[in-house]
């Protein structure tokens, strides 16, 4: 099974449809000791797994038998935990060193973020929903806009507190309705394998 292609379509969609945070919802990032081991895709990627390791450092690996470090620091509510991925962590997991634009769409300090979920043994993750969104500022839940009109992309301009306080009340203002969309990634943990 291979990795690459799973993660190229979820970075991917961040690319052509992004959704940016000007701020991260939550002041201080922490690892979630539940991420912790080795996580096998389900479906289409490189064929090798990502390695978590006690302090959220993931050998995530890209083309080319390579593999790069990434931050897999966020934030638990209630419920739903949120990874919090930098510019640069997000480029990285694209492939590597070249930049992919992604540090561009946010102003110094913003972030991206993943909805996850680990049931048993199994991960899925979900990106933003840029309709969703786009309806969250439209109904003034959040703050954001479209840095033109023919953009895709939108960047949520709502302070830290905002938007933890509309994730606290659930994902779906950012992620949409989650029963409705598969998870841009499916991945089951190796057992036995150490971090």
């Amino acid at each position: 099974m291979n990795l690459r292609p799973a993660l190229i379509g979820l970075l991917a969609l961040t690319l052509s449809a992004c959704v940016g945070f000007e701020h991260a919802p939550a002041a201080a990032l922490s690892c979630d000791p539940d991420l912790v081991g080795t996580w096998r895709p389900k479906g289409d990627g490189p064929g090798r797994p990502a390695v978590v390791d006690r302090d959220c450092r993931a050998q995530w690996p890209v083309e080319d038998g390579k593999t790069v470090e990434l931050s897999l620091r966020g934030y638990i509510a209630g419920p739903h935990r949120y990874l919090v991925l930098s510019p640069r962590d997000a480029e990285r997991a694209l492939g590597g060193d070249a930049p992919q634009g992604l540090a561009a769409s946010v102003p110094p300090g913003g972030v991206f973020l993943v909805l996850y979920r680990i049931e048993g043994e199994r991960l899925r993750a979900w990106l933003p929903d840029t309709r969703a969104v786009q309806r969250s500022i439209e109904a003034r839940t959040l703050k954001g806009r479209k840095p033109s009109p023919q953009d895709s992309s939108v960047l949520v301009s709502s302070n830290g507190r905002a938007l933890a306080r509309v994730l606290a009340h659930g994902p779906e203002p950012v992620f949409g309705a989650l029963d409705k969309q598969p998870p841009a990634l499916n991945a089951e943990r190796v057992t036995g394998a150490a971090p």
